[in-house]
């Protein structure tokens, strides 16, 4: 214990308390770098605070898909039936099987009767309705409804593309109105079939008779 309170050696004692007193200074101070390095981090994990998890009004709510709404594309549908068919809704022509036949040939003619417009509509394609002529120039020789010109009304119903056809075997006679017997049969020539249907008109098929 007295060599602590009496330096011993070859200096003065001063000299000792001076080293001592700078030891022990250099002691706290390394003392109070290491308390200040423990503060600091125990410091620093005391005032870290976990961040508030956001509110449910603060989070981020999806936005809600646009619910599709049904397209302003028209949809397919078949127009319903209407009245009467109009005249430039209708393509009509009447076809000879031949251009030419021969003396004991026969001229076949048809009538044809077609819908060319979008819509179903309807026609009346009964006897009344329908006529075939057959003309040499401007002159009527004969003509269906010569002898047949009534008969009961026959509606169609037309889809779009759709017709009717009607086909008569002409004998080569001659007819009149009122149907009058003994006109006998036609001479060889040219001659042209028309059509009709109400009040539209076909064009013409040529042929020629031996």
């Amino acid at each position: 214990m007295s060599s602590l309170l009496r330096p011993v050696g070859p200096h003065s004692a001063s000299v000792y308390w001076r080293r001592r007193l700078l030891f022990l200074v250099a002691v706290i101070v390394v003392l109070a770098l290491l308390w200040w390095l423990i503060s600091a981090v125990i410091g620093g994990d005391g005032d870290a605070t976990t961040a508030p998890a956001p509110s449910e009004s603060a989070a981020a709510t999806p936005t809600p898909a646009a619910t599709p709404t049904a397209s302003a594309e028209p949809s397919a549908t078949t127009t319903p039936a209407s009245a009467e068919c109009a005249d430039d809704e209708l393509t009509l022509d009447v076809l000879a099987d031949r251009t030419e036949y021969a003396a004991d040939q026969d001229p076949r003619l048809t009538l044809r009767v077609v819908n060319s417009s979008q819509r179903t509509c309807e026609r009346d394609v009964g006897q009344a309705a329908l006529e075939l002529q057959v003309r040499s120039g401007e002159q009527v020789v004969w003509s269906s409804d010569h002898c047949n010109p009534g008969g009961d009304p026959e509606v169609v119903s037309l889809a779009p593309g759709d017709g009717e056809r009607v086909t008569v075997l002409w004998d080569r006679g001659r007819s009149a109105e009122g149907c009058p017997e003994g006109l006998g049969d036609v001479d060889p020539g040219d001659y042209a079939a028309v059509a009709r249907v109400g009040s539209l008109n076909s064009g013409e098929s040529a042929f020629t008779l031996q």
